[in-house]
């Protein structure tokens, strides 16, 4: 099969199978890098997941990039793509907080991903040095040998290469050009939109799992009252996205697509862990998140509420009322969450009974001013 021609139409199906794979496979690394933090959650432990879910968000953000701007697979695109996906389940797999070694080479693998990340800009571009997102490719290639190099030689200290890979990869794709609207990563709107907002329902769909198996291996539901409010939390934040903040009436003209970036992958870190706590939470087994458990929720219903408003507004070119809101919800909480609930001694289900009933609202208002501002079809 000939590979890509940059010159080709971009197909009239958005989303493709394949690129549903594809994020299937980086949310299952997303969700082993999360649980190795929970294995042995601290501070230090905090820092390296975090890393790591930025780390494996971008690859996943430069392969959607190159299937966005250069929409047309050939046999050789695809056969990268899953070397990739293969590279980014190894790399998730081999962060062991006790085996530097294992880390190393999980580093080195990792450094391919992103090569192949800018082998397939390369190839999409035809090889032109012109040709969009070249030169993001040569930033990207260089954090990707940094990555290989500092792997396969393990110094003591791993992160700081990981972060100098990501600082010379990111920063130049988010800055270069930025004038241009919409960005020269953006060609199809329509199609990123369709994969970021996949990408949420992936990783929310995944975090109810995770629930659900939970409770399996109880045998019971040990408290119906809070899995009520973990399947209303979950809905609220579904409703949230997709009706609330990015339905089918709301244009993507002029978006604020790197912005939106930003605040997808804090939306991410803000679902990950509520959905993290609420997990253990229903099946009673809080503790392993220590004393600050209730802190720790909070904060990430903080995040989600946070990013609601920085997405609305991207979206909408103002913060409006619903933002305003989303804002003022997500500071009430983040104040509790820190003045407040670290010393008291207050039940876990009263906890998620409030947030539950602030996500929800937010989510109800969120849902009743777009459709309020919806025009209505005159009929004649």
């Amino acid at each position: 099969m000939a590979d890509d021609n940059p010159s080709a139409p971009a197909p009239s199906q958005p989303v493709g199978w394949f690129e549903l794979f594809f994020d299937l496979v980086v949310v299952a690394s997303v969700n082993v890098t999360n649980d190795r933090y929970l294995e042995h959650p601290s501070a230090s432990t905090a820092l390296i997941a975090i890393l790591g879910l930025i780390s494996l968000c971008w690859v996943w953000f430069l392969t959607t990039t190159a299937n966005n701007v250069y929409p047309v697979s050939g046999a050789l695109r695809r056969g990268l793509v899953l070397v990739q996906m293969g590279a980014l389940i190894l790399a998730a797999l081999a962060i062991d907080y006790g085996d530097p070694v294992r880390m190393s080479r999980g580093l080195a693998v990792y450094g391919l991903a992103l090569i192949i990340s800018a082998a397939l800009f390369f190839l999409g571009g035809g090889g032109s040095m012109r040709a969009p997102l070249a030169r993001q490719a040569v930033f990207v290639s260089i954090g990707g040998a940094i990555c290989v190099v500092a792997g396969l030689v393990g110094p003591e200290l791993l992160w700081p290469f990981l972060v100098i890979a990501l600082v010379i990869g990111i920063i130049p794709g988010l800055t270069v050009h930025r004038a241009a609207s919409p960005p020269v990563f953006v060609a199809r709107p329509d199609h990123l939109r369709e994969r970021l907002g996949l990408f949420i329902l992936i990783v929310l769909g995944d975090g109810f799992l995770l629930l659900v198996q939970a409770l399996g291996t109880k045998g019971s539901v040990p408290n119906l009252g809070v899995f009520a409010m973990t399947f209303i939390i979950s809905v609220s934040i579904w409703a949230l996205y997709f009706e609330g903040t990015f339905p089918h009436s709301v244009s993507m003209v002029g978006m604020r697509w790197r912005l939106s970036l930003l605040a997808h992958l804090t939306l991410v870190f803000g679902m990950i862990a509520t959905l993290d706590c609420l997990v253990l939470f229903t099946a009673r087994e809080q503790d392993r998140l220590g004393e600050q458990h209730l802190a720790y929720f909070a904060g990430g219903v903080t995040v989600i509420l946070l990013s609601f408003a920085v997405l609305g507004f991207c979206s909408h070119g103002r913060l409006g009322l619903v933002g305003m809101v989303q804002v003022l919800s997500g500071l009430t909480v983040a104040v509790a969450g820190v003045a407040w609930l670290p010393g008291a001694d207050v039940p876990v289900y009263s906890v998620m009974l409030v947030a539950g009933l602030i996500v929800g609202a937010n989510a109800a208002f969120a849902v009743w001013r777009i459709r309020a501002n919806i025009p209505i079809p005159q009929t004649h």
